[in-house]
């Protein structure tokens, strides 16, 4: 795989183990949402400001605005475990002010419809925990977060 294709991967990868704990349905790939996320990512690293895209997907964006220090920005976790979303795609640009990562969902989430909120992002499953923020690396595989 090359570098793009492997970035997706372990997105996808990603973005479904949190589904996973919030039982969402697993998400798939879709490369058009990628290739329409990889325009806005060369759109938004040249000028280092996030702003979303006029896309009708849903849509997050991550930032580190110096890839030198810790700092990050990010956006939008509920459309990550948004039952009723299906697919996803991901791409990323790097320039002189920053790293971009922009992710499109379709269909959407974030309705502000009454109740959809409640219906489409549900609480974690019981015994499950969300991934820290640094892999422990004396942590034996067993024993290691579902992230991991």
């Amino acid at each position: 795989l090359g570098e793009r294709a492997k970035f997706e991967l372990e997105a996808l990868e990603a973005h479904n183990k949190y589904r996973q704990l919030h039982n969402a349905p697993l998400l798939t790939y879709s490369k058009e949402l990628s290739n329409d996320c990889k325009v806005w990512a060369d759109v938004l690293a040249p000028g280092g400001v996030i702003e979303q895209s006029p896309t009708n997907n849903g849509e997050n964006i991550w930032a580190k605005m110096d890839i030198t220090e810790e700092n990050q920005l990010s956006e939008h976790f509920t459309q990550l475990v948004w039952q009723e979303t299906k697919e996803m795609g991901i791409a990323y640009s790097v320039s002189n002010k920053g790293a971009f990562v922009v992710a499109q969902y379709s269909p959407h989430g974030n309705v502000t419809k009454p109740n959809s909120f409640e219906a489409n992002v549900l609480p974690k499953l019981p015994g499950s925990r969300h991934c820290p923020k640094k892999k422990d690396p004396k942590l034996k595989k067993a024993e290691r977060s579902p992230c991991n």
